[in-house]
């Protein structure tokens, strides 16, 4: 492989998360602007079709090997069918029955974190700090993005740390607590 090439795979992986962030988080945007005029599942199919035939184009251009196996092609066929069937058609279908598109937003962001407290209350997988330090940061994001609109009014986001005492907080079970140490890098 030449060094032009080598150079450009390594501009392409660095540009791959934002390019890949980028074109995700416009699927919100996208589900408020049709669903008004077409129905979710039929939006969601137009809207897989293109993505199909657009990473396909990347796939080859980039020779990124397809699946070796019915095995491996059963896998990716399962994460797509749960990521564009299961994922995405929930929250188009939540959007056209009138569910705000940032409230949808809020409840989704909330996936990285409760995928890690399940995991380790049904694997014991525990968070190492560079994820909490993502998890952290993705929170801090959706914070600032909703923060203003939780707010009670007349009270601005900064204040609504101020959260009344764990004690007067009812006790949530010990798995779940355990599991939310895990997270947070307690024990």
């Amino acid at each position: 492989m030449s060094a032009i090439n080598s150079a450009r795979k390594a501009r392409f992986a660095a540009a791959a998360p934002w390019i890949f962030v980028m074109f995700w988080s416009t699927g919100f945007i996208g589900a408020r602007l049709g669903l008004p005029h077409i129905e979710p599942f039929t939006f969601l199919s137009i809207r897989f079709v293109i993505v199909a035939l657009l990473l396909s184009g990347l796939t080859l251009l980039s020779r990124t090997p397809w699946p070796r196996n019915r095995s491996e092609a059963g896998h990716s066929a399962v994460v797509g069918l749960l990521l564009h069937g299961g994922y995405l058609g929930g929250v188009f279908f939540a959007i056209d029955r009138g569910m705000p598109a940032g409230l949808a937003a809020l409840i989704v962001s909330l996936q990285p974190i409760l995928t890690a407290v399940l995991a380790h209350i049904t694997l014991g997988e525990w968070v190492d700090r560079r994820q909490r330090f993502g998890l952290l940061l993705g929170f801090a994001g959706v914070a600032l993005v909703v923060g203003e609109k939780l707010a009670a009014p007349g009270i601005t986001p900064a204040e609504t740390s101020s959260i009344p005492s764990r004690a007067s907080q009812p006790k949530p079970s010990p798995k779940i607590s355990q599991a939310s140490r895990a997270v947070a890098g307690g024990t």
